[in-house]
């Protein structure tokens, strides 16, 4: 089965539960590996986390969470949303070919972009500010891990005035294959790039 050309726009969401975590949006096929979702555009949506409210992901791309299947979320494009308030502002797992442009994500609880079994995406000229709310030094702006190849990570803006976000960009030991280059980083409390991948290219 195929879901395929759908639209999410110009959309004002606030999440006020305080007894369960909402996610904002979520494009979702983590349940079976054979249900495919492809051409999707999320664009121009606010979502916003109020101070009381349980947190969640602002926009989440959950494909089936298993490595050892083929992503079943494809052609994803993420572009001109503001995410303010959220646990983490966009997490993609098991996805293939997400675009992710000129966004703004504001104030997350933990990382701001988390990349899972991602594969091909693009996250280009994004500004991410404030990550890490909740601890200085525990959680990086970007995080891309398990296995997540091919990616390239360009162009963001990447600001924390107070330091509590541990790198900008952070690539685990399972990744590998990823470009991440020409990012403005400021503000990171360990190295503004920290990679794992013995084919990851960056400057």
């Amino acid at each position: 089965p195929v879901s395929k050309n759908i639209i999410i726009a110009n959309n004002i969401i606030v999440a006020t539960d305080t007894e369960y975590p909402t996610h904002g949006i979520t494009v979702d096929g983590e349940l079976r590996a054979d249900l495919f979702t492809c051409g999707v555009i999320i664009v121009g949506n606010v979502i916003r986390y109020s101070e009381d409210a349980i947190k969640a992901v602002g926009i989440y791309i959950h494909g089936y969470p298993n490595p050892n299947y083929p992503p079943n979320i494809i052609n994803v494009v993420v572009v001109g949303n503001q995410v303010y308030g959220a646990k983490n502002g966009l997490n993609i797992v098991n996805s293939r070919l997400v675009s992710v442009s000129n966004n703004a994500f504001h104030d997350t609880d933990r990382e701001c972009m988390v990349m899972s079994i991602a594969k091909e995406c693009s996250i280009v000229g994004n500004m991410i500010y404030r990550p890490s709310r909740t601890g200085a030094g525990g959680y990086s702006a970007i995080l891309i891990k398990d296995y997540s190849e091919k990616n390239t990570i360009a162009y963001n803006r990447i600001y924390d005035p107070d330091s509590y976000m541990k790198n900008g960009v952070e690539e685990d030991g399972t990744s590998d294959e990823n470009q991440i280059i020409y990012n403005s980083i400021v503000g990171a409390s360990s190295d503004p790039i920290a990679k794992s991948g013995a084919k990851a290219f960056q400057f």
